[in-house]
């Protein structure tokens, strides 16, 4: 499932097969069960309430404009969190991070089950 350059409310689910999301905004919620899930931000900040993207059995890929302003809350259960950027985070960074990117904003929700999560500068 790949879904790009949209505006608006959107809701999805998927059993098997990967998620591609890019220059997204609004409220976006979703999850897939069996595959890994990218997410390309565009922009200084998200426009609208929110991201909130899962997946059961996957990676998980999050890639940020350099400046970019948020609430990023990555979390899996079974597997590392990785930051390829410096920011402040409140405890361990194992298994998730919270933090606010920037000077905060909306919530930019990510997380999996069974898998890793990368979050990298773009």
């Amino acid at each position: 499932l790949a879904i790009r350059d949209v505006e608006g409310e959107i809701d999805f689910r998927t059993t098997n097969g990967a998620v591609s999301l890019a220059n997204l905004a609004g409220q976006v919620k979703g999850s897939t069960t069996n595959g890994a899930v990218r997410v390309v931000l565009d922009g200084p900040t998200w426009t609208g309430p929110g991201l909130d993207v899962e997946t059961r059995n996957g990676a998980v890929q999050l890639a940020i404009p350099e400046g970019y302003s948020a609430r990023l809350e990555a979390r899996t259960e079974n597997g590392r969190t990785r930051v390829d950027f410096p920011m402040t985070v409140q405890g361990r960074i194992d298994r998730g991070v919270e933090a606010d990117l920037g000077s905060g904003g909306p919530v930019i929700r990510v997380g999996t089950t069974n898998g890793g999560i990368q979050v990298t500068r773009r």
